[in-house]
């Protein structure tokens, strides 16, 4: 009979990892605790009007310091964030830089969706919500053509809806927007069934 020997080792060193996975824990629980009871900073600060609404969605428009004849702006977040990401705190804000500018700027405000939306469709977000919006934005700013921004999903959205509707847009500018789902990666199969 072969004597048996501890694996003191291999004990110690899944011991110490259990201590380290605790650690681990330990700073998550901080972390939660101090962004729990941190006040927040103010954010969406830079002075607008409300534009219009429809449902949920809000329009914001931020009126230039001088009278210019510059196209609109017209800004579409994601869906997910929300649209203060845009307009951040003062000096650290897109709305803010592009209306000191000049330009007239529009902020697309989605809402908070609720489970009573989950019925709606890339169809209703193009044409019920973001054209409708860009109608009246294109009369408000007595013009036919707009500036078109667009971040992350906002600028999925806001591509597609250059695609559909080209006459409304003068330009279009994405960013960290995914739009080339025809090679592949992640959202190939959730885009597919489109």
């Amino acid at each position: 009979m072969k004597p048996v020997i501890p694996d003191l080792f291999g004990a110690f060193s899944g011991f110490t990892s259990r201590i380290e996975g605790l650690d681990q824990l330990e700073r998550v629980r901080r972390g939660m605790w101090v962004h729990s009871f941190t006040p927040r900073p103010p954010v969406g600060q830079t002075p607008h009007e409300v534009m219009w609404r429809h449902d949920k969605m809000v329009v914001r428009y931020y009126v230039p310091p001088q009278a210019t004849k510059l196209a609109p702006v017209v800004l579409v977040p994601s869906m997910i964030n929300r649209a203060y990401i845009l307009d951040l705190e003062p000096g650290r804000s897109l709305v803010q830089a592009l209306s000191h500018l000049g330009h007239p700027t529009y902020l697309i405000d989605w809402g908070t969706p609720g489970p009573e939306d989950a019925k709606e469709d890339v169809g209703y977000v193009l044409f019920e919500l973001l054209h409708r919006a860009i109608d009246r934005i294109c009369r408000h700013g007595k013009t036919k053509t707009v500036h078109l921004f667009g971040y992350c999903m906002g600028g999925t959205i806001a591509a597609m809806y250059a695609a559909l509707r080209p006459g409304h847009i003068r330009s279009l500018c994405t960013l960290a927007a995914p739009v080339k789902f025809s090679e592949g990666g992640r959202f190939r199969d959730f885009v597919a069934p489109l």
